[in-house]
C-alpha cells in the first residue's frame, strides 16, 4: 500500500500510516510488558515500568499525528478535480458572426438575423423588434422563446465592466421592449428591459434566466427613455437606471455566477404585438465597475 501511495506522489497519506505504525508498535510493546508483568511479576522491576511509562508516552504524538495526516489525505481526495483551461478549444460563440460597430463597442455576433432588422444613423443605433418576438424562458416549463434580435459583443467576466445605454422603445403594445442582456446562451441570460406591462404602464423589468426565467416588475417611469445600466467587479452585477445618467436606482444586485467568457447585448421585442422600435444612444463599455452597489455610482 505505501509503494501504491508512493507512486502516487500521496506523501501526506504516506505519513500518516508511518506515524500510525510506528504508534501501533509502540502499543502492542507497552501492552506486551503489561502482560508480561501480569504474569512474571520478577520481570517489574523500576526500569521495566519506567520502560514501559516511555513507550505509553511516546506512543499519542505518533498515533495522533497519522490520525491527522490521514484525514487531511482523504479530505484532499475528496475535492473534486479541477481540470486545466484548455486553451485549444474554442470560447463559445452564439448565433452568427457579425461586425458592427457602434460608438466604440464592436458587436460581433448576432442572435435572429438582428443585423437585417438594425440601422445605424450617427449616434442612433434603431432596432425592429418583428411580431410575436421575445426572450423568455417560461418558469411553468412551457414552450421556451427565443425569437428576439439581439446584437451581442463579448466581454472578459473576470474583469470589471460596465455597459449603459439609452434605450428609448415604440411602447404601442404588451411587452414591447427595449433590453440590454447579459448572455451566455439560451439557458444562461439576463434581459433588463423597459418593457409596457399588462396594464398599459411603461416600467423598469428583468428577467433573470438559468434555465427558467423568473419575471420582475419593477418601477413605473413616465419618460419616453431611460437609461440601463449592468455592472460587475467580476464578484457581484448590479442593474441600475435613471431618467437623467446622474442619480442612478437599484433594480437588482447579485452574485456574478456566469462564465468567464460573457456576452454583452442590445435588443427589441414584441411578443404580442406588430412590432416595436427601439432606439439605442449613448452605448459606452467601460472595463470599471460601479463603487457603490447600492447606489450604482
Amino acid at each position: 500500500m505505501i509503494l501504491g501511495f508512493l507512486a502516487g506522489g500521496d506523501w501526506l497519506a504516506v505519513a500518516g500510516l508511518i506515524a500510525v505504525f510506528t504508534g501501533l508498535v509502540l502499543l502492542a510493546f507497552a501492552a506486551l510488558r503489561y502482560i508480561i508483568r501480569q504474569f512474571f511479576p520478577a520481570f517489574s522491576d523500576g526500569k521495566n515500568f519506567l520502560l514501559s511509562a516511555i513507550s505509553v508516552l511516546v506512543l499519542f504524538p505518533p498515533v495522533f499525528l497519522g490520525l491527522i495526516f490521514l484525514g487531511f489525505s482523504l479530505e484532499e481526495s475528496r475535492r473534486p478535480v479541477i481540470p486545466a483551461t484548455d486553451y485549444s478549444v474554442p470560447v463559445y460563440q452564439p448565433g452568427d458572426s457579425c461586425n458592427i460597430t457602434f460608438g466604440e463597442i464592436h458587436f460581433s455576433r448576432a442572435l435572429n438575423n438582428v443585423v437585417e432588422q438594425l440601422t445605424i444613423d450617427g449616434a442612433k443605433l434603431t432596432l425592429e423588434g418583428l411580431p410575436g418576438t421575445d426572450y423568455f424562458n417560461p418558469p411553468d416549463q412551457g414552450e421556451a422563446i427565443h425569437s428576439a434580435p439581439i446584437l451581442l459583443t463579448q466581454v472578459d467576466n473576470t474583469k470589471p465592466f460596465t455597459f449603459t445605454a439609452r434605450v428609448t422603445p415604440a411602447h404601442v403594445a404588451t411587452y414591447d421592449a427595449g433590453a440590454i442582456y447579459l448572455y451566455y446562451d439560451d439557458h444562461l441570460w439576463h434581459k433588463f428591459a423597459f418593457e409596457r406591462d399588462e396594464r398599459g404602464r411603461n416600467r423598469i423589468v428583468t428577467v433573470r434566466t438559468s434555465f427558467m426565467s423568473d419575471d420582475n416588475n419593477h418601477d413605473m417611469l413616465p419618460q419616453p427613455s431611460v437609461y440601463l445600466k449592468i455592472s460587475s467587479d467580476g464578484e457581484t452585477v448590479g442593474f441600475y437606471y435613471s431618467v437623467d445618467k446622474v442619480t442612478w436606482n437599484l433594480a437588482r444586485v447579485h452574485r456574478n455566477e456566469y462564465p468567464e467568457r460573457l456576452w454583452l447585448g442590445v435588443s427589441s421585442q414584441s411578443p404580442t404585438g406588430n412590432g416595436n422600435r427601439t432606439v439605442f444612444e449613448e452605448c459606452n463599455l467601460f472595463y470599471v465597475s460601479v463603487a457603490d452597489f447600492r447606489k450604482g455610482i
